[in-house]
């Protein structure tokens, strides 16, 4: 696989981890967004795989989320695997 193919691939999962871990919550998008301190149109990006976070912009998501980074990622690996 390209490099480029696993970087949108990974924007993906990450971004379905994100949409899984919020509606998880019963959040909405804004309400992601008032949480975080990011625009709602950067979550709704984000969440369809078309924005490429930064780590700093993760960790501000997951804490908002009231996880860590590494729990976002582990979340991520397990989607990837098939076992959300």
């Amino acid at each position: 696989m390209e490099n480029s193919e696993l970087i949108k691939r990974n924007m993906y999962t990450i971004g379905q981890t994100v949409k899984k871990l919020r509606r998880q919550k019963k959040w909405s998008q804004e309400y992601l967004s008032f949480m975080s301190g990011l625009d709602r149109t950067y979550i709704g990006g984000l969440e369809r795989g078309e924005r490429n976070a930064t780590i700093g912009t993760l960790t501000t998501i997951s804490k908002a989320l009231n996880i860590t980074l590494f729990q976002l990622v582990e979340e991520a690996s397990k989607y990837e695997s098939g076992n959300h």
